[in-house]
């Protein structure tokens, strides 16, 4: 998501496996994410959903989640916990754009979807 933000040529991101919160990493002191994964300043300016947030309208497809200690997230858990990311996606227009799935979702079909859409 990163590169979407910064990189003008990204037109669509797909995440799979990707922590759903730096906040899941405070509710035990048991933490299973390599440290290499923090983003040193990333926490000042909000959450992992936060930065989805911000990267509306462009197409995001992020599915399973796991939490700090390397367990899956269920979808309905994802979904509540990006809320906040979908209703940036809905203030603009695009809620469609952005899909919480549980994983069933076929990345290159979807990418296809993205980038030729019928007229």
């Amino acid at each position: 998501m990163l590169a979407g933000l910064f990189e003008d040529e990204v037109a669509a991101v797909v995440a799979q496996h990707g922590l759903i919160g730096f906040r899941s990493a405070l509710r035990s002191p048991f933490v299973g994410i390599p440290h290499d994964v923090v983003v040193p300043g990333l926490l000042t300016a909000g959450d992992v959903s936060d930065l989805a947030a911000v990267f509306a309208p462009q197409p995001l497809l992020v599915q399973r989640f796991v939490d700090a200690a390397n367990r899956a997230v269920s979808v309905e858990a994802a979904r509540a916990s990006w809320a906040g990311a979908a209703s940036a996606y809905q203030a603009v227009g695009a809620g469609e754009k952005l899909v919480i799935g549980d994983g069933t979702q076929p990345v290159a079909d979807w990418l296809v979807r993205q980038f030729f859409k019928p007229q």
